[in-house]
């Protein structure tokens, strides 16, 4: 819930010119990560781009993607903050790093807010 209200307010919206749809700020390549990992699992994919725009779906694809590539950086050592959660989710899993929350001050205020919702 905090990354939709950070990501949207909680409204089914269009952003990076039209890319990124719904409430969790969707985009394609996202959706056809979500079912390669399902792929992985054995499972056959099952997500569509429409389902971008349908919070159900749209928070199982993201739990599905911070799950996975969380577990990759655990597996390297690196203990997952809902922080570092917030920073993969809007670089994506290959363009962060686990010390990327303290580098980009763009972000400090999405972190914190993140931190912020968790301990209620």
């Amino acid at each position: 819930m905090a990354l939709i209200m950070i990501e949207s307010g909680g409204k089914d919206v269009s952003g990076d010119n039209g890319q990124a749809q719904g409430v969790l700020q969707i985009h394609t390549i996202t959706v056809r990560e979500a079912n390669r990992i399902i792929g992985i699992k054995g499972l056959p994919p099952c997500f569509k781009d429409a389902d971008r725009h349908d919070r159900t779906a749209s928070k199982l694809m993201c739990k599905i993607v911070l799950e996975y590539h969380g577990a990759r950086w655990k597996r390297k050592g690196h203990t997952m903050s809902p922080a570092d959660y917030a920073a993969m989710w809007r670089w994506g899993p290959t363009a962060w790093k686990p010390s990327i929350t303290s580098k980009k001050a763009i972000d400090r205020k999405r972190a914190k807010a993140i931190e912020k919702y968790m301990k209620k």
